[in-house]
């Protein structure tokens, strides 16, 4: 069995007498602390005090994968920071379609001077967030009833909801345009001048489907928490704003990804993902124990060629996320990572370490594979992210390729 160094510190560069608060004894307590704050001092010796008299020179010992290939992507995209509509062609991403579903929550207390005044109009205002294509490109955005009840709480990009067949209406906007108003049609609003006003609004009214036709961009709307991307309805009486309150893009690949010789891509809401496998146990000796362990991948932001136009943007991916996933398809979340200044994506958690330490013990060995993917939510509280940009990683071909760094102290005998 491969022993590993204690599992009580974080091996990160950050360091705090939290790791140590657990253990609530004091005979142990100032001991660790001292631990902690030497590790502090130089992050690369971090776990290495634990080792004991018998342990030798601390070595570094990179793995390359055993397997570096392109996988699915599985993403979410329920009630996300923005809804995305359009398609767009790529030479290096494919083709990539978008459709958006959405609804709305009425304003709280409701007057009866509101609801029994005459509908003057209704607008669907939408606040513009997001361009991937060409940022001039002229679009015609479609808006349809929604038939059917649904939730877009952890909703996939997979997701279909029922719709009408004939648009509500149909209006013309610019991918450059930073608001989109749409009028909505008086025959509309008089079959559901009661829905729009009642107190049964959020079960009575199910939400609009929206689709975006012509040009070569996908278009992303803010969702309208820190926006004003709303349904606005004016009577006599007043104009009130209903805010967005679910919504789901719905993400299609239409034409596969063509990657220059020597890359992987990796991009957001269509894929695909990047799958890892190593061989960790045939890596190390038995004696050597594990005292940090790392995954990293190198990105090469100058890879993709020139745009098709001067106009034409490739938003870049900023976050992305580790997964373990076992041979039940069940995805565990590991580390996120942003681009530091070299180029690489590190994941490098208490979390990580703990599953490196498990499968090098063989208490973990229904573990299929390592996965990499866009962040799906940058915070506990935030909304989901929802785009369709991309990144070229390195395969390992020629150089640069993904690889995990375990730092291990081999044990005397």
């Amino acid at each position: 069995m491969v022993r590993v160094a204690s599992r009580i510190l974080l091996l990160s560069g950050t360091c705090s007498v939290e790791s140590v608060r657990a253990l609530r004894l004091p005979l142990l307590f100032s001991l660790m602390a001292t631990l902690v704050l030497a590790a502090c001092e130089d992050p690369s010796n971090v776990g290495l005090g634990l080792v004991d008299e018998q342990g030798g020179t601390p070595l570094v010992r990179t793995v390359a994968p055993t397997e570096t290939a392109a996988s699915e992507l599985g993403d979410l995209t329920g009630n996300a920071e923005q809804v995305l509509v359009g398609t767009v062609e790529d030479p290096v991403t494919g083709t990539v379609t978008t459709e958006a579903y959405i609804d709305f929550v009425a304003p709280g207390g409701l007057d009866i001077e509101f609801r029994e005044s005459p509908i003057q109009d209704v607008s669907l205002i939408l606040t513009r967030s997001y361009v991937y294509g060409d940022t001039t490109a002229q679009l015609n955005l479609a808006v349809y009833d929604l038939l059917e009840s649904w939730s877009g709480l952890n909703a996939p990009a997979d997701t279909t909801i029922d719709s009408a067949e004939t648009p509500i209406v149909e209006a013309p906007f610019s991918a450059s345009d930073s608001t989109v108003t749409v009028t909505m049609p008086a025959d509309w609003i008089a079959a559901n001048a009661d829905t729009l006003r009642s107190e049964t609004f959020a079960s009575g009214f199910l939400g609009l489907r929206l689709t975006a036709t012509g040009g070569n961009a996908v278009v992303g709307f803010a969702d309208g928490t820190n926006s004003r991307s709303v349904l606005r309805i004016a009577t006599q009486s007043d104009t009130l704003d209903y805010a967005l309150s679910q919504n789901i893009t719905r993400v299609e690949r239409l034409a596969d990804p063509q990657p220059p010789p020597g890359y992987l891509l990796l991009q957001d809401g269509a894929g695909p993902g990047v799958r890892l496998n190593f061989d960790f146990v045939g890596s190390i000796t038995p004696n050597d124990v594990l005292n940090r362990g790392v995954i990293r991948i190198k990105a090469d932001t100058l890879a993709f060629p020139a745009p098709p136009t001067p106009t034409y943007v490739r938003p870049p991916l900023r976050s992305l996320e580790l997964l373990v996933v076992d041979t039940l398809g069940i995805r565990v979340p590991l580390a996120a990572a942003t681009l530091n200044t070299e180029g690489f994506f590190q994941f490098d958690t208490i979390q990580l370490r703990t599953i490196l330490t498990e499968i090098l013990d063989g208490e973990r060995t229904n573990i299929d594979h390592f996965r990499v993917v866009p962040t799906i939510r940058p915070g506990e509280n935030a909304p989901l992210t929802n785009t369709v940009s991309a990144l070229l990683f390195f395969d390992g071909t020629d150089l640069d390729g993904p690889e995990a760094i375990l730092t291990v102290t081999p044990l005397d005998d």
